[in-house]
């Protein structure tokens, strides 16, 4: 038997604990460096272990080496470093170490299909997930969205499909994970105060091909120029999307989408009648297409699942129109390139509301990017000021500041006139003011549902 630390208490170091309470374990201790108060306000059950004798609980505790010394294995959580100073100290121990990812996908049966990229992901993965399911396979879709990996890990068999979310926090630790299909949607600039440059952020997001084989499938955007350079280093076989170039297997002709597998040419589907905004989704659904076929499903009912599919919460999100303004939630766009996304999807004048927790990414493209339909910005969060400097160096002048969400959606009421629309897309992370983007995009909404 073995002694297991999970290191952090979140979704998945409380989901990994509740797993391994029922298996023939000498010892469980979950930690985390916030205190007890501080997670339980994060809503993922903290308070059940906290009562459950078979786990131990240390908040606010962050382990030395000595007190490593009792453990066999350490799982870590995705927000936990590989530089941490407790991962450092249980190389030095021996300890097996494993990223609750990892942990997780070493339980899992059955075939396995990962999406990563800066961009794109859940969108993505959703679509796979409810294309899997509706042709009728036993399907599992989570990783970095919806419900831990842990908690359907051990669910499926042989003939179960998996269809996981993976990020670069995931990826970063994950050394043995091996998926049947991976998919990288995009990559640009993000996360850098965790990987430290963009070439690192990169080569992370290559660990998602990296043991792939002859029998395996990469696809990729044949439009990212670095996604295309990765994919060189890929030993499996390679499929890509575009929709700038017909030389590609999955690409855009006359508002349609052709498949191109093995010099075989099929018609897919019209665009236009898709139920998503934005050309950024014309590639999320080439790249479901692309996964799908290579796995086998039938194309009507592919088809199908596709042209019912609707946005993803938080993602460009209609929420409601009030005196004739559309107000649009895009809390998911976390980073600049996913608000120049959503600023290139809107077909209304816009008024968007920017700023929040700082990741030390530059805000040059987004400031670049504001066209003439954003008759303004509503900033606000820690990297307000950042933006205002940043908008004042290119000559953009109208800026106005918000002091909270609620503040800059009343702003963008007074702003706003019939026939125009106020979105939120942050160009930032939330944790300056919110758990998650979700719990922002959710206080969003209720801001607006009760204007």
């Amino acid at each position: 038997m073995k002694s297991y630390i999970i290191i952090g208490a979140g979704r998945s170091g409380i989901s990994t604990a509740r797993y391994l309470k029922d298996k023939d374990v000498k010892k469980i201790t979950v930690t985390d460096g916030s205190d007890f108060d501080s997670l339980k306000k994060l809503g993922f059950g903290i308070e059940e272990i906290y009562e459950d004798e078979k786990i131990e609980l240390k908040t606010d505790f962050n382990p030395d080496i000595n007190f490593l010394k009792d453990y066999d294995v350490m799982i870590l959580s995705p927000s936990v470093r590989p530089d941490a100073a407790c991962v450092r100290d249980a190389k030095k121990l021996g300890l097996e170490i494993y990223s609750e990812f990892e942990f997780a996908d070493n339980i899992a049966n059955g075939k396995k299909i990962a999406v990563t990229g800066t961009n794109g992901k859940t969108t993505t993965t959703t679509l796979i997930g409810k294309i899997f399911k509706e042709s009728g396979f036993d399907t599992y879709v989570n990783g970095n969205i919806g419900d831990a990996y842990i908690n359907s890990a051990g669910l499926g068999d042989k003939d179960s499909v998996y269809v996981l979310e993976i990020s670069s926090y995931q990826l970063e630790m994950s050394d043995k994970f091996k998926p049947n299909v991976s998919v990288i949607t995009n990559i640009t600039p993000d996360h850098l105060d965790r990987h430290g440059s963009f070439e690192n952020y990169a080569l992370v997001k290559a660990n998602v091909f990296k043991n792939q084989d002859e029998n395996d499938f990469l696809i990729i955007n044949k439009d990212d120029e670095t996604v295309v350079d990765l994919s060189k280093k890929a030993k499996c076989n390679v499929l890509s999307f575009s929709v700038k170039s017909e030389d590609a297997n999955a690409y855009l002709k006359d508002k349609k989408i052709y498949i191109n597998i093995n010099g075989k040419v099929s018609e897919i589907l019209d665009i236009t009648n898709l139920k998503l905004y934005g050309i950024h989704n014309v590639e999320n659904v080439m790249a479901c297409i692309l996964a799908s076929v290579v796995m086998g499903i039938d194309i009507d009912k592919m088809r199908e699942s596709i042209l019912s599919f609707t946005a993803v919460e938080h993602r460009i999100e209609f929420v409601k129109t009030v005196d004739g303004v559309d107000y649009i939630n895009d809390s998911k766009g976390t980073n600049t390139d996913a608000s120049i996304t959503a600023i290139n999807a809107m077909e209304k004048d816009t008024y968007i509301i920017l700023g929040g927790y700082d990741k030390k990414v530059p805000f040059d493209d987004l400031i670049k990017a504001l066209n003439d339909k954003i008759k303004g910005i509503i900033v606000l969060g820690d990297t307000r000021e950042q933006i205002i400097d940043c908008a004042k160096k290119y000559g953009y002048e109208k800026y106005y500041r918000a002091d909270s969400l609620e503040d800059a959606v009343l702003k963008g009421k007074e702003l706003a006139g019939e026939g125009e629309a106020v979105l939120l897309s942050p160009a930032s992370a939330s944790f300056d003011m919110f758990d998650d983007y979700e719990q922002r995009g959710r206080v969003f909404k209720e801001i607006v549902n009760s204007l």
